[in-house]
């Protein structure tokens, strides 16, 4: 291979890299987020003990995964504490005892198992670009590359113990095998597919989709080549195509039950039994849950059985969801614009630019009757992306973008290709030459992105609604105050020289404030009323507590007046912020 051939490998290296650097900070300075409070002893109970009982409403792929360093480290396991030993699922209890009341090193843990989770997020990006370049060519496939490896939301999630980056590469692994199984359905072909699909069930339950988004395609894929014969052979189409799809679907169900058969081999049958019988009383439905519990009871079908109850709890959320504020309103319900909103406000300006003009592109090149052969898997990626979304939109969970965010890198290869088929038309020098110079404008300004709201991924909304710091007036939770801040409050000291003996804290998130502040903090809520009244002259507050606290409910979600804040005067404005999501005011403030 040439030199200059060697050039975009070189250059997506070099994008690779940046986003190392760019999560590493983050990743040793932010305190734990909330759902990693769960994930991370979860997946370590996974790989030491071999059982299932935290956190089953996650597949174990990631949490384990992560926890692989924890086997090489000595730390201490509350094995003795009622959380573990007779409490259902007290996943949060138990991963406060295990994190911080065990006598173990928490930011050593935490670090070690994001560094697992930053490893998932440069494979991620290695296979964009190892697919964009099998459709795209090598220089192009930096496009959708950069979309992804300086996007805040990837950044973000990237260097925390959670499952949204690593079901982004479940689905792409997943659907680039399948791809190949459609243009050649032989049972090699349709193994491999197989196990990426089993790869993706264990990542995120959401995966599931995958299955009539498959059945959907592989009837597409033999009628077309119906068609193409002229029909001589239909039958033989269409049996190639079904034996394919009964392999895909055998070779990934015994993968997850065999990654399932494992993590619940030391889990004590009784235990899990009352476990699953105990979880499955509040859920609605007839005939799942029944035969969930009779798996449960069986010692060969157990590990379908928790997979299943997995998935049914995971319906059950989506469907009742999570009192959330949105827009100026608190709110139990969901809304088909919460994502849609969400999207337009956290994805970057550079970003949207492209994926519009990309979508004005492809619309008109369609409407004009010109196709390739890549449309086929363009077509296929859509199918996938419309069925996602519209799964997403219709859900009452509404806590944050990165639950679509396994979509985005289609939508930055779709848009790739579109931009590359626009360039490669008959055009003026000087015509080709302004777009090129737009385009890596447009790349430039997203890399400054990055780069300025560095290492405040999380909370950074792009510049229409509020950048790093005011995009909280919009929406909360994962989007913007998850707990990252926590040590930043730690290290906090106000200008002027004046003193924070003593600061009440009312906080969400999964680090521990007594861990970190020690005796310097008191634990505060709003009921225990105004801190001055017991000479605590500061108090900080996160700010989802906060847009929680003093948001109008929309009429059908409940909150106790002792919990609004009614004696802090104008709570939105604090005196200082620390990092971005915990407000700090200085008392009394009546």
């Amino acid at each position: 291979m040439k030199f200059k051939e060697k050039i975009p490998q070189i250059i997506a290296g070099l994008i690779i890299a940046a986003a190392f650097f760019l999560m590493l900070v983050p990743a040793m300075r932010d305190s734990a987020v909330m759902d990693e409070i769960a994930h991370i002893p979860a997946g370590y109970s996974y790989v030491r003990y071999l059982d299932y009982r935290l956190n089953p409403e996650h597949p174990p792929f990631t949490k384990a995964f992560c926890a692989l360093p924890l086997l090489f480290q000595k730390v201490n396991f509350p094995l003795e504490k009622e959380s573990w030993k007779t409490e259902l699922n007290s996943q949060w209890a138990l991963g406060t005892q295990f994190l911080y009341e065990s006598g173990n090193d928490a930011d050593r843990i935490i670090f070690s198992c994001r560094m697992m989770a930053v490893l998932l997020t440069l494979v991620l990006l290695w296979f964009i670009y190892f697919w964009a370049s099998a459709l795209l060519g090598g220089s192009w496939a930096l496009l959708p590359l950069a979309l992804t490896a300086f996007s805040p939301n990837f950044l973000a999630h990237g260097h925390y113990v959670t499952l949204d980056v690593g079901a982004t590469l479940g689905f792409l692994v997943s659907l680039y095998f399948f791809f190949k199984f459609l243009d050649n359905p032989v049972p090699r072909n349709s193994v491999a597919a197989g196990l990426a699909f089993g790869f993706a069930l264990l990542m995120k339950f959401s995966a599931v989709l995958l299955g009539p988004v498959f059945i959907a395609l592989a009837l597409i894929a033999a009628a077309r080549k119906c068609l193409k014969d002229k029909g001589k052979a239909a039958s033989g189409f269409f049996f190639k195509y079904a034996r394919g799809l009964f392999l895909v679907f055998a070779a990934g169900s015994l993968l997850v039950y065999a990654a399932y058969f494992l993590f619940t081999f030391n889990y004590p049958l009784p235990r899990q039994i009352a476990d699953t019988r105990a979880t499955l009383q509040t859920f609605p439905g007839k005939y799942l849950p029944v035969a969930i519990r009779a798996m449960s009871a069986d010692r060969i079908l157990r590990p379908a059985g928790e997979y299943l109850l997995g998935v049914k709890m995971v319906i059950n959320r989506a469907k009742y969801g999570n009192a959330h504020y949105f827009r100026g309103v608190l709110t139990e319900f969901g809304t088909p614009a919460y994502f849609p909103l969400v999207f337009l406000m956290k994805e970057t300006l550079p970003a949207l630019i492209i994926l519009f003009a990309a979508f004005l592109l492809g619309a008109r090149r369609l409407s004009g009757g010109v196709y390739e052969d890549g449309d086929r898997a363009g077509f296929g990626i859509l199918l996938f992306v419309g069925a996602y979304w519209l799964c997403s939109v219709h859900s009452s969970l509404n806590i944050g973008l990165r639950h679509v965010m396994p979509t985005l890198p289609f939508l930055y290869l779709l848009a790739a290709r579109e931009i590359k088929f626009y360039f490669e038309k008959p055009c003026s020098h000087r015509t080709k030459a302004a777009g090129y110079a737009v385009l890596s404008g447009l790349l430039v300004w997203l890399l400054c992105g990055a780069v300025v709201s560095f290492p405040n991924y999380l909370s950074r909304f792009n510049e229409f609604f509020g950048g790093n710091r005011n995009g909280y007036r919009f929406v909360t939770d994962s989007n913007f105050d998850w707990g990252q801040d926590l040590k930043r409050l730690r290290d906090w000291t106000p200008p002027f020289g004046e003193k924070t003996d003593k600061i009440a804290v009312d906080y969400f998130g999964g680090g521990n404030v007594k861990y970190y502040l020690g005796g310097r903090a008191e634990l505060w809520n709003s009921a225990a009323g105004n801190p001055s009244e017991r000479g605590i002259k500061w108090l900080a507050v996160s700010v989802n507590t906060i847009q929680n606290a003093v948001s109008p409910p929309d009429g059908y979600c409940t909150r106790k007046p002792a919990d609004e804040y009614r004696w802090l005067k104008n709570p939105l404005s604090p005196d200082y912020v620390a990092g971005t999501s915990i407000f700090i005011y200085k008392l009394p403030r009546l």
